[in-house]
């Protein structure tokens, strides 16, 4: 643990304490170093900023992606996971490339929807396969990628998805 004299200006060692405490429960929890170490990153004029973002980092459980997941895909018009309830086919797709997070998360996609059975596995498709599956205005394609980000990866990639879905 450092000591208050090699904390940053207006960083406490009740501040790296109570962030060490919030981020414990992350998949790759960062030490108190690690966590003073990024404050540092900031010019001193900034170590204000670099505690308010930390201050205010929402950490999201994988119950609470899980939740989500449900809630999103119950609401959508359509669904059933009784195959003759749907309206049209329908088609689930991982954002971006294998090392990203679109295909972790619709792994938990289908985790949080109990659509882990080999009779779902068509549904599942990449992005590659879209334009074989010849939809239709009737079928539904749903994009799954992670909760966090700045959107950009879908929008600045819209005009290609809306090729292979049109």
């Amino acid at each position: 643990m450092p000591t208050a004299a090699e904390l940053p200006k207006g960083i406490s060692q009740a501040d790296i304490e109570s962030w060490y405490d919030r981020f414990r429960f992350y998949r790759h929890a960062p030490s108190r170093e690690e966590i003073l170490e990024w404050v540092r990153q900031f010019e001193q004029a900034h170590y204000s900023i670099a505690k308010k973002v930390l201050d205010h980092v929402v950490l999201i459980r994988d119950l609470d992606i899980h939740q989500g997941y449900r809630d999103a895909l119950t609401a959508t018009l359509g669904w059933s996971r009784n195959e003759a309830q749907r309206a049209g086919r329908w088609a689930f797709v991982g954002l971006g490339g294998q090392a990203e997070s679109g295909p972790a998360m619709l792994h938990m996609f289908r985790e949080a929807n109990e659509l882990t059975s080999d009779r779902y596995q068509s549904m599942f498709v990449s992005l590659a396969e879209l334009p074989a599956l010849r939809l239709t205005a009737a079928d539904t394609v749903i994009f799954v990628d992670d909760f966090a980000g700045t959107g950009d990866q879908f929008v600045n990639r819209w005009e290609k998805y809306q090729e292979l879905i049109a």
